[in-house]
């Protein structure tokens, strides 16, 4: 009896284990393996390290639990030196789902050149079923292109701050600051830098020196620059800088040089903030007066001390006259003087004859014959040969008449 037990119950779990083993092996000829996606994102790059983000995305479509064990994340340069391994730890994944790794990983390049990493993720994967196990080897590669990195870098954040200093006949010296912010974790060279500018109709009428430049990561850098530009460029509408340079980006022994390119618009030089800070020169009026029949004659001499190596033109250069009543100043005539140049390191007179008729001094009831005095006054446009822009400028002189005052 016992006997028949045994044989009946090794029977049983011979067929079980038949059965078990047609079903495991049936499963291992269809289970599909994971579809696995590795994301490698660069975080930090510098000279001989780059820092980067793995993400490792793998769905399993098979109707039972995945085992996962002995999975390993190996970076390789393009030499064939592994610059990072990384153990993944392993487990169980359900079935009909998806799981994801991440992790920060540091590569290490040692020297070596990063134009290429090759990262190959191995491991075996299988199922367990009752008291048996198949397992399958499965192994995934990606190949990332440093160079193809190095090319989306951020390009530098560049401002131009300009100032215009002394002026000659023919040319503004200028000085300038650039800030450049350099965006990206790696450090950055600017090398070969020029820069022209351009009026809005595209005449260049200067350039400005900037030499070559460190950029730290994640930093600001002010480059100094200097220059000149033409005298014309006043007459602009606008100013346009034009900077061509080139960026090197260098990593281990690799190195990369990309063009740089920037179009900034700066301020167009203004005559009154050149020329009204400090008076190109000095401006002194003599009058003399004499009574006549016809009525009152004048003399005005305008004396121009230019003391500039500049020489400046003066149009719509006009004198008039108030009479000064009671501190009131009241319109008596006017006279224009001819347009002239004040030269460079000379005083220059100009000379105008002012008739103040008579009829103009018969007093209204109640006043006197002669005011309080006269006021000269004298308006002119200053600017520059060829320039369109001009400084007004005014200034007066007072002439007392109370000596000869009679009633």
């Amino acid at each position: 009896m016992k006997k028949g037990i045994i044989t009946f119950i090794l029977v049983i779990v011979t067929i079980i284990n038949i059965i078990a083993g047609a079903l495991i092996f049936v499963d291992i000829q269809i289970m599909q393996m994971p579809e696995t996606t590795i994301k490698i994102d660069v975080l930090e790059m510098n000279s001989n390290e780059v820092v980067v983000q793995t993400t490792i995305d793998m769905y399993y479509p098979n109707g039972f639990n995945m085992i996962m064990k002995d999975f390993e994340l190996i970076t390789k340069a393009e030499c064939g030196d592994i610059v990072s391994h990384t153990k993944i730890e392993g487990g169980v994944v359900s079935a009909n789902e998806e799981t994801s790794f991440t992790d920060t990983i540091v590569l290490d390049l040692k020297g070596n050149n990063p134009g290429l990493l090759k990262t190959k993720l191995t491991g075996t994967v299988g199922m367990n079923i009752i008291f048996i196990e198949k397992t399958t080897p499965m192994a995934v590669s990606i190949i990332t292109s440093m160079e193809d990195v190095i090319e989306h870098l951020a390009l530098p954040v560049i401002n131009i701050k300009t100032e215009f200093g002394d002026i000659t006949n023919e040319y503004i010296n200028i000085t300038g600051l650039i800030e450049i912010y350099n965006p990206n974790s790696i450090d950055i060279m600017t090398k070969d830098m020029s820069m022209e500018i351009t009026t809005d109709d595209g005449k260049v009428v200067g350039s400005l020196i900037v030499n070559d430049s460190l950029i730290a990561g994640e930093s600001t850098t002010k480059i100094d620059t200097k220059g000149q530009i033409l005298l014309e460029s006043m007459n602009a509408k606008k100013l346009i800088a034009s900077m061509d340079a080139t960026m090197i980006v260098k990593m281990a022994n690799y190195s990369k040089s990309l063009p740089l390119s920037l179009n900034a618009e700066i301020s167009v030089p203004d005559i009154n903030e050149i020329l009204g800070q400090d008076k190109p020169f000095d401006i002194f009026i003599w009058i003399d007066f004499k009574i006549g029949l016809r009525g009152m004659a004048g003399k005005v001499t305008l004396e121009i001390v230019n003391p500039t190596k500049l020489d400046f033109y003066l149009k719509d250069t006009s004198v008039t006259l108030y009479d000064i009543r009671n501190d009131e100043w009241i319109f008596v005539c006017d006279c224009d003087l001819d347009n002239s140049v004040a030269k460079a390191k000379e005083n220059t007179y100009l000379k105008s004859d002012i008739l103040i008729p008579i009829s103009t001094y018969f007093p209204k009831f109640g006043q006197r014959i002669l005011p309080d005095g006269i006021m000269v006054y004298v308006l002119t446009n200053i600017t520059l040969n060829g320039i369109e822009q001009a400084l007004w400028t005014g200034v007066g002189g007072y002439q007392d008449l109370r000596l000869f005052r009679f009633n």
